[in-house]
């Protein structure tokens, strides 16, 4: 698969990672999460060293992951620090430890070159935790390559045809863009709507009524 890796991506949500295994598939690749007792987040390759058994079937044992095969005991940095059968443990067994950065509302995960990770910042999202702002969510399971999910939000025009009771009447079309800025690793940009009432769904993430006017 022809991933870009040297960036952040979501693992999970900051309410998602506890004390337990949370298993996930990132960028074709099976991670284990989970949180130290310090709060910590850890990230781990889902894969048992010995016979690739997956790692969030095991369960922790204060901050070792302990393989639900063998009982093989991984530290938060991937390493076998404990096996069961013997005292040795042989030089080399472990697993993949990836960067992660907690940046509530979400946990942030680095599958390319660790040693670059450091130098780079996750996108800020202000708005999802602020005091300021309504914010609500939730989670698709799409088919798809998520490449295309990237293109279909910025490709917004479609709205009036595809979401024709979701927009905001009187308006028939999106104004202009204000700005577009593209990065390595982004595109965003901005506009400026006109007022225009309320829809449903707007009314309900802002508690206002649906009569009133969205200002920008």
């Amino acid at each position: 698969m022809n991933f870009p890796l040297n960036c952040w991506y979501i693992a999970a949500t900051s309410d998602e990672v506890c004390r337990g295994v949370l298993a996930r598939r990132l960028l074709d690749r099976p991670v284990v999460v989970y949180r130290l007792e310090s709060g910590g987040v850890v990230a781990l390759e889902d894969r048992y060293a010995h016979r690739a058994f997956p790692l969030s079937a095991g369960r922790l044992s204060g901050d070792m992951l302990v393989c639900g095969y063998h009982g093989f005991t991984y530290d938060s940095g991937g390493t076998c620090v404990g096996i069961p059968s013997q005292d040795t443990i042989p030089a080399g067994v472990c697993v993949t430890a990836f960067p992660v950065r907690e940046e509530p509302p979400f946990v942030w995960i680095w599958m390319g070159n660790p040693a670059i990770a450091p130098v780079h910042r996750p996108p800020r999202f202000p708005w999802l935790c602020g005091d300021c702002w309504a914010t609500f969510g939730e989670r698709l399971r799409v088919s798809a390559k998520y490449m295309l999910l990237h293109e279909h939000y910025l490709d917004f025009m479609h709205a009036f045809v595809v979401h024709s009771a979701d927009v905001p009447l009187p308006v028939e079309r999106f104004p202009q863009l204000n700005e577009v800025v593209v990065s390595e690793t982004s595109v965003s940009y901005s506009r400026e709507l006109p007022l225009a009432p309320l829809a449903g769904w707007e009314a309900d993430a802002t508690g206002r009524a649906i009569g009133g006017l969205r200002t920008q």
